[in-house]
């Protein structure tokens, strides 16, 4: 009796120099879609309440359909994190994808999509500071009544089956968010959750129109008012296929953003006092490009050219 309860007093001495236990020798595998609509060859990672990747774990890329499979640690499995999408390009529309998105995973999900709905999600939670998973599934829940769909629902094959409303919230979420910043896309999903917190506006379209109104403020003056209804306009007016819907909203934003820089260019030129020297300055350009086409006329060497 002595010598089996001095093997195992060793055997468990063994583990615990080792470090290991019964959960870090344990993989789990989680899987899901990147959503903005589907992105391929984006970077997946599991990361910490900060959205910062684990050293200890490894990183994968989607499928050309957006598909991760994502294999982690027991110990890390069992406890919350994030999962963290950033680069790769829309497949709908080829665009680059510049920002990021993300997903809380924990109560053992073996699921995770990640997509705008799920990072508007996360910055509500991080907003009210919930830490419990009750106080989380009452604000998930909340979310599902706003946006007409389950925030970790797959809106894109919703959308496949006539159910867009998902993949519409989700688009402007994130043509949003790309007007407000083109290389980190957050902050304005941290806008719009403070406007919810609040109780200020209770649908999508009045929840974005409110942060952009909060960030123009803020900023003195961005012009971004105008470029999110430009895209709501859009997103609402879109009907037919994934791709159909995704290329409105792409092309929308695309159109804001160019609006938007021109703004902000006029802005800071008035606030500056130097918008008559920006406008000498394309004279005198438009002047020499001119006497250097005058010069080449005149000489024969130029001939030709």
């Amino acid at each position: 009796m002595n010598k089996i309860t001095a093997t195992s007093l060793g055997l468990a001495a063994l583990f615990a120099l080792n470090g290991c236990n019964s959960a870090d020798m344990q993989t789990k595998t989680i899987t899901g879609k990147a959503i903005d609509p589907y992105l391929a060859g984006a970077t997946v990672c599991l990361g910490d309440d900060e959205q910062h990747c684990l050293s200890d774990e490894a990183n994968v890329t989607t499928d050309s359909q957006g598909n991760y499979t994502l294999t982690v640690s027991g110990t890390h499995f069992d406890e919350s994190h994030t999962i963290v999408v950033t680069g790769g390009h829309d497949i709908e529309t080829d665009a680059n994808f510049t920002g990021s998105v993300v997903a809380y995973h924990y109560d053992g999900n073996t699921t995770v999509n990640v997509s705008p709905l799920t990072t508007f999600t996360y910055a509500q939670i991080k907003e009210a500071n919930a830490t419990t998973h009750q106080a989380r599934h009452a604000i998930e829940a909340n979310l599902t009544t706003l946006f007409h769909c389950d925030v970790h629902a797959d809106v894109v094959a919703e959308a496949d089956h006539n159910h867009t409303a998902g993949l519409k919230a989700a688009l402007k979420l994130a043509r949003g968010a790309e007007l407000f910043d083109a290389n980190g896309t957050f902050g304005f999903y941290i806008f719009a959750a403070r406007k919810h917190h609040a109780g200020e506006h209770l649908d999508v379209d009045a929840l974005l129109r409110a942060a952009a109104e909060q960030a123009e403020n803020d900023a003195n003056g961005t012009g971004l008012v105008d470029a999110i209804e430009d895209v709501i306009d859009a997103v609402n007016d879109a009907n037919g296929s994934v791709h159909t819907i995704a290329r409105e909203a792409h092309d929308a934003a695309h159109n804001a953003a160019h609006d938007v820089h021109n703004f902000v260019h006029k802005r800071v030129c008035e606030l500056t006092d130097t918008c008559a020297a920006d406008h000498n300055q394309t004279r005198r350009q438009t002047r020499d490009s001119n006497d250097q086409n005058r010069t080449r006329s005149h000489n024969p060497q130029d001939a030709g050219r």
